[in-house]
């Protein structure tokens, strides 16, 4: 697929690239890209390094969340809610 002169392809990669290899961890909308981009088992690898970096912010645990139950995983689904949760107890 092409959006504008590039292949959707070319985009993922360089997303991949930013995110795995460059100082660039902590750019929330960068893991969130790579991730709507990824198969299912590609996605759950990339939230759960984007997790790794930034643990605190909930949008990465609502996306796994999201994620697990898109793919009828609810065992995951309420494992997630419930790591994710107990980080954001007041």
């Amino acid at each position: 697929m092409r959006i504008g002169q590039y292949l959707v392809t070319d985009m993922e990669k360089s997303l991949h690239e930013c995110c795995f290899t460059r100082d660039v961890y902590n750019i929330l909308q960068l893991w969130l890209a790579l991730a709507r981009l990824e198969s299912y088992d590609n996605a759950r690898k990339v939230l759960n390094k984007a997790r790794e970096h930034i643990p605190t912010d909930r949008q990465i645990w609502i996306t796994a969340a999201r994620l697990e139950e898109a793919n009828n995983n609810t065992n995951m689904v309420d494992k997630i809610v419930e790591r994710g949760s107990s980080l954001f107890v007041l």
